[in-house]
């Protein structure tokens, strides 16, 4: 079966929606990246269950938590109450360490808008876990807590199953642990730390760092973009498809397969594009 490859085109032109026009010396695979942690930092729209530490039932001071707390659970736009930082700086891969290795999010609780797509900043932040389908609000914090060990040991209380699946089993804890000023320094770096809950010893929730500083839950899921699209293209090229897709496709005899990506919420889908069909559906990470 024939197939026409444009997939390449389309991950450039989706990056230059966000990104501007890309130089021809960019490396293209580098930009997608930086891409897909610009896109995930923004949070992605879709309605999550939310879950309250004990710590933040008790924040009754801050009016906007509430409102945070709705937009998450409808889907809505969030990107208002996050720092500038993130929603300008697009193509720093290090515009929000924090969250590359912990998948923590910060929000400023302005309970005002000083413009219809930004609420007011403050020096108070929430802290938030957000998952595919759910998000557990951690505690409120002042601004420039990123290596708050409590906010783990808050997550391991709230909801054991977002920690537990990162700990190192048959490994013995340490009594040595790095300082927040340490582990800030080691993340600069692109060095991710190990974390200690009893006797307990985890990686971190978001799956830690590379040493460029991109998260490393979004380099390996770049690598099983490109390993997807390899294995299509072999498969197309050899009518190896499994056979639900490949009747599909050859129900149009002759017509080679336009392969492409695009976005759909939070899923990236390769799909032949003259038959509007779709192939694979990878969800994004966040």
């Amino acid at each position: 079966m024939n197939v026409i490859d444009e997939t390449e085109i389309d991950l450039k032109q989706l990056v230059q929606i966000d990104f501007g026009p890309i130089d021809s010396s960019t490396d293209v695979w580098r930009a997608i990246l930086d891409w897909i942690h610009f896109r995930a930092r923004r949070v992605y729209r879709r309605a999550r269950h939310v879950t309250m530490s004990a710590e933040m039932i008790a924040r009754s001071n801050f009016p906007a938590i509430g409102q945070i707390a709705d937009a998450i659970r409808s889907g809505d736009d969030l990107s208002p109450w996050l720092s500038d930082s993130i929603r300008h700086d697009r193509s720093n891969p290090k515009a929000d360490l924090m969250f590359n290795d912990w998948q923590i999010n910060h929000f400023h609780l302005g309970r005002l808008f000083s413009r219809p797509d930004k609420t007011q900043r403050t020096g108070d932040l929430l802290f938030a876990y957000l998952d595919r389908d759910h998000a557990v609000l951690l505690d409120v914090q002042p601004h420039g807590t990123w290596t708050m060990q409590m906010f783990l040991e808050i997550l391991f209380r709230t909801s054991p199953s977002d920690i537990q699946r990162y700990e190192l089993k048959g490994v013995i804890g340490t009594t040595n642990s790095y300082t927040a000023d340490e582990m800030y320094e080691l993340r600069k770096f692109g060095m991710s730390t190990f974390f200690q809950i009893d006797d307990r010893l985890f990686m971190s929730p978001g799956g830690g760092l590379v040493t460029s500083g991109h998260a490393l839950r979004f380099v390996r899921f770049l690598n099983l973009m490109r390993r997807t699209h390899r294995t299509l293209l072999e498969q197309i090229c050899g009518s190896a498809l499994p056979r639900n897709l490949l009747m599909s496709l050859a129900a149009s005899v002759g017509l080679p397969v336009r392969l492409g990506v695009r976005i759909a919420a939070d899923e990236l889908i390769f799909f032949d594009k003259n038959r509007n069909f779709d192939l694979v559906h990878l969800p994004l990470p966040h």
